[in-house]
């Protein structure tokens, strides 16, 4: 679909490397949507259409649009897919691209495309390659054949939109949000959504769920992001993980649960890790758990880790529910150094004082008066209201 300025909408059809008319690409906006079928894919389950599907992402250009797979068939891949084309030293000329499966139909059954690796073990399937602004996933599968290491990693993209994924048969890590070091100075993951996402039926004894990471010496971190309504497993075993946040703060995770493989519970695994950063002890901070859910298996690394909130936390598949500080029902071992978390509404006046040893932490007052973004926060009024501490004040949110 063609857009220009004068809200004149055309329809072609862009179906392969030719698709242009004449020999140079039109100089006005352009929306494209793209058909890897028309750039030689043969979507027969066996054949590589990886280079198919990335020469059509890269006939995109300077411009936006949407590169389509055919609903409901296979298409092989033995090679990484490029969403962008950036890398360490460059961003992306690829920007607002989306690889998504086109015109599904509808209905109750799962009609999305897939993704299967065929490439040699420890390969990575999709890359949002950035730095880069709106590249994204649609209504995809990924299956990674029990050889691919990672299904979707997300190099220093931002404001991009992952919806409707199911992965599965990945053998490292299903989800990787991280930014490669070296990188560019401050720019990292910021400002996605995830959403729908099924990271189910690992493969092998080291397949972990999703990770949120960065780069502390660029100070590039994966920074307020949001994942809802995801179910992470993993192989459950020692070392593995479900979700493991690092280098990352202000992200908010909501309606989100991990679950190791066969629900088996008790062989060494944890559900949630807080990864302390060295260099940057502070992190990961700031994070927002809401409705979330755990099997009986550990929380892990949360000494020394302050600021990051629970509300309405959960375990699935039974156990137990130890006691955390603030936070009745909540179950982790070893304390939460800096970290005050509420499950319901305080006061302003019953906020304890912001001390340096509180930055980060993150509570909720029921008698805000006019808050305003990092306003300070006053009480006596009727507004409730997230606050946070950021070492001297509390700051309305």
């Amino acid at each position: 679909m063609i857009k220009i300025a004068a809200s004149l909408t055309i329809a072609i059809s862009l179906l392969g490397v030719n698709a242009w008319a004449g020999s140079t690409r039109p100089d006005y906006e352009l929306s494209a949507r793209l058909s890897v079928d028309g750039f030689g894919a043969r979507h027969d389950g066996r054949s590589d259409d990886s280079p198919a599907i990335n020469a059509a992402i890269q006939s995109i250009g300077g411009h936006s649009g949407t590169v389509c797979l055919t609903p409901g068939v296979t298409y092989a891949i033995a090679q990484t897919v490029e969403v962008g084309n950036g890398g360490s030293a460059a961003a992306s000329t690829l920007n607002g691209v989306v690889l998504a499966t086109c015109d599904s139909g509808g209905g109750a059954a799962d009609n999305s495309a897939t993704l299967s690796w065929t490439g040699a073990a420890g390969g990575t399937m999709v890359r949002i390659a950035g730095p880069s602004q709106g590249n994204g996933l649609r209504s995809l599968k990924l299956n990674g054949g029990s050889a691919a290491a990672v299904a979707v990693e997300n190099d220093q993209g931002s404001n991009g939109a992952f919806e409707n994924l199911s992965i599965t048969l990945w053998t490292g890590v299903a989800i990787l949000n991280t930014t490669r070091c070296p990188s560019h100075t401050t720019v990292g993951n910021s400002w996605n959504s995830w959403t729908n996402i099924q990271a189910i039926g690992p493969a092998g004894p080291s397949a972990n769920g999703m990770v949120l990471d960065g780069c502390p010496g660029s100070g590039a971190d994966t920074t307020e992001n949001t994942f809802s309504n995801m179910l992470l497993g993993y192989a459950g075993g020692p070392g593995t993980f479900g979700l493991k946040v690092g280098f990352a703060d202000s992200n908010i995770f909501s309606n989100v649960a991990m679950i190791p493989a066969g629900l088996v519970y008790g062989k060494g695994g944890s559900d949630l890790v807080f990864a302390q950063t060295p260099t940057r002890p502070n992190f990961p901070y700031a994070n927002l758990f809401l409705n979330f859910a755990t099997s009986p298996n550990a929380i892990s690394g949360v000494s020394g880790v302050g600021g990051n909130y629970f509300e309405a936390y959960n375990t699935v598949g039974g156990g137990a529910l130890p006691a955390l500080p603030h936070l009745s029902g909540m179950s982790v071992s070893g304390a939460l150094t800096g970290t005050l978390q509420f499950q319901t509404s305080v006061t302003v006046a019953a906020l304890p004082p912001c001390t340096v040893q509180l930055r980060g932490t993150w509570s909720q007052v029921s008698d805000a008066l006019a808050p305003t973004y990092r306003g300070l926060a006053r009480g006596g009024g009727s507004e409730v209201t997230p606050v946070w501490c950021n070492g001297s004040v509390w700051e309305t949110h």
